[in-house]
């Protein structure tokens, strides 16, 4: 957060503000930032890199990681436009949930440890990009920016989140851009445009009763039902919770 807020100071003087952060963990969401800078009238952009968990286009073993990338815009009528995406078809995280569960995982996003395409979450190994050759471009360029530009380890040489001692510094770079929007238009001229793209975009003619959205779309209906009705955990996680409650001697409402 530190990064972002000297990259909006930077932005109020200058128009624009680019900062990289360095000797790093895992920051989260890409959005907590973007969504930060965008409520104060700026264009956010964050991005980050990780341990190696993708394979690039032709390869059979992961080098890069799955390299989020996150830009967001203020709007007149509702909470910023936000895309926060991942260069990887799925997270890491949806491979191990789709083990615990016994659940297939989605065609054309892993391969087995010789680089062949499977569904079976039990043998994912690696991670394909987003979009074929184009996910794994972006996924360069993000490392380039994250760490290369931050002088950080790269791909392979990164510590594993999974595997290595989690309080071993993973040495991960970030990359904030912050851009004035006053400086090319109007805020409230900008603001009032892009809900009318979206606007738009969501009225246009549709398959079936399946809706268009607009990038974020998705996490503000998530938003709106869990502050209505709480968090939602799964039975597994509940009983994890429950066995380190235990196993610390806490006193929490047991899983039902």
């Amino acid at each position: 957060m530190k990064g972002t807020q000297t990259a909006a100071d930077l932005a109020i003087a200058s128009g624009a503000g680019i900062v990289a952060v360095k000797n790093s963990n895992h920051f989260g969401a890409c959005s907590f930032y973007t969504i930060e800078l965008a409520d104060h009238g700026m264009i956010g952009i964050s991005m980050t890199h990780s341990d190696s968990l993708v394979v690039p286009t032709n390869g059979i073993r992961a080098f890069l990681g799955n390299n989020p990338i996150s830009i967001a815009v203020p709007c007149a009528d509702e909470d910023p436009i936000c895309l926060d995406m991942a260069t990887s078809k799925i997270t890491f995280n949806e491979v191990l949930k789709r083990r615990e569960e016994g659940i297939e995982a989605p065609s054309q996003t892993g391969v087995d440890g010789d680089g062949n395409e499977t569904t079976n979450p039990d043998e994912i190994k690696h991670l394909l990009p987003v979009g074929g050759y184009k996910g794994y471009g972006l996924g360069v360029m993000i490392e380039i920016l994250c760490a290369i530009l931050t002088e950080m380890d790269f791909g392979p040489h990164l510590t594993k989140m999974y595997d290595d001692d989690i309080g071993e510094t993973r040495n991960l770079g970030h990359f904030f851009i912050a851009i004035d929007i006053d400086r090319f238009t109007s805020l409230a001229r900008f603001e009032t445009r892009v809900q009318s793209l979206v606007d738009e975009l969501r009225a246009e003619p549709r398959k079936g009763d399946q809706s268009i959205r607009v990038p974020g779309d998705p996490e503000k209906e998530e938003r709106a039902l869990r502050i209505e009705e709480g968090i939602p955990l799964r039975n597994i996680d509940v009983q994890k919770f429950d066995t380190l409650a235990e196993r610390h001697s806490l006193s929490v409402p047991k899983s039902v």
